[in-house]
């Protein structure tokens, strides 16, 4: 699985941070940014473990089921 690319977004989240506040806040927007990569870095660890695992549920399921 490949990392999400936040820098595709950045420049959006940027904008919209920027007309929702009036002015463009560097602070805002880098903390922003931080809390996206943290989570996004989170989420991409569930995502592969809970795959991981039910694909393996899956194929062994599978497996036995057409072994049968």
């Amino acid at each position: 699985m490949t990392k999400v690319n936040l820098d595709t977004i950045k420049p959006w989240i940027t904008r919209q941070i920027t007309e929702l506040l009036g002015f463009e806040d560097d602070v805002v927007i880098e903390f922003i940014f931080n809390q996206l990569e943290e989570r996004v870095n989170y989420l991409e660890f569930i995502l592969i473990y809970t795959l991981s695992k039910n694909c393996t549920y899956v194929f062994l399921n599978n497996f036995s089921f057409k072994a049968s």
